[in-house]
């Protein structure tokens, strides 16, 4: 009910120390695998951030860490349902999980929203536009975002890289630090966010 409303929901240590230490490993092994790849979306004035998209089945022999990284990941709409606390459609969940890279020069995110929504202006512009809202079903199917930080715990602010969430209400917005174990939700089609400029990858 709170992320219905446009609240950001944070839950901190969802990972223990050696849960994060062990996906630190397993991501850099795939850094040496050169999984990373710069987002397709990539657009200097609007995202800057590299990213892998990964299902269970890709997370091989030792990445035991990233597996528990993505069962906490895809467990999350389940709870929810499974507690009552969402009240909309049933959630579907997804068969991937993306995992996104900054770099430590200004790497940034600007103000959006997860989900797609339809607009009159589709129909305004043409097949073409229709084609391609009709094709982003992923994103028109998002409800819930999270995110699980997977940097150092004792991330510090003058690194950068918060996640600016804008209030519903337009009157202001919270930054959180992406410290690494943090668990953050919140209603994809209403809260704006952003990725401020990191100064530590």
């Amino acid at each position: 009910q709170r992320m219905q409303q446009g609240e950001v929901v944070v839950v901190d240590d969802v990972l223990s120390p050696a849960e994060l230490k062990q996906v630190q490993r397993d991501i850099a092994q795939m850094d040496r695998e050169r999984r990373f790849q710069p987002n397709t979306h990539h657009v200097p004035g609007i995202r800057t951030d590299e990213i892998c998209y990964i299902r269970e089945s890709d997370i091989s022999g030792p990445k035991t860490g990233l597996r528990h990284v993505q069962r906490l990941i895809r467990g999350v709409p389940y709870e929810l349902t499974r507690t009552g606390q969402w009240h909309e459609e049933p959630l579907v969940i997804a068969p991937w999980m993306q995992l996104a890279r900054y770099e430590k020069d200004g790497g940034f995110y600007g103000p959006h929203t997860d989900a797609i929504e339809f607009l009159p202006v589709y129909w305004i512009a043409g097949p073409i536009a229709l084609y391609s809202w009709l094709k982003s079903y992923a994103f028109r199917r998002r409800r819930i975002t999270s995110i699980i930080y997977l940097n150092d715990p004792n991330w510090p602010e003058e690194s950068g890289g918060a996640l600016r969430a804008h209030h519903v209400s337009g009157d202001g917005y919270t930054d959180l630090l992406p410290r690494g174990g943090r668990l953050i939700m919140f209603d994809s089609r209403i809260v704006k966010h952003e990725v401020r400029p990191c100064h530590q990858e």
